[in-house]
């Protein structure tokens, strides 16, 4: 994960928000805020396909945005607190984008 108090950590959300998956994955973001998930229960949440959730699961879990329980299958994901803690910026780069 990028360090969070740098240009390179605002980049790296601009990156993961700014593409056309972007609304996808902070809906990704936000079903996990709410609660912790599975791939398969954020796929049936959101009405996506089970191998697009991963892969876009594994993205936000790259850069630390998302962690899982534990590494087997059905590991359920959160979002860590200090995502939560600079949620607000998140959202406003993801709102743009």
């Amino acid at each position: 994960m990028v360090a969070q108090n740098s240009d390179a950590y605002r980049a790296s959300l601009i990156w993961l928000f700014g593409s056309r998956s972007g609304k996808l994955r902070f809906a990704l973001l936000e079903k996990l805020r709410e609660r912790p998930m599975n791939a398969n229960q954020l796929s049936r949440a959101l009405n996506v396909n089970y191998k697009v959730i991963r892969r876009h699961l594994d993205a936000l879990e790259s850069f630390g945005l998302v962690r899982r329980v534990a590494k087997h299958y059905g590991a359920p994901y959160f979002v860590p607190e200090d995502v939560v803690s600079r949620w607000d910026e998140i959202a406003e780069i993801a709102s743009k984008y």
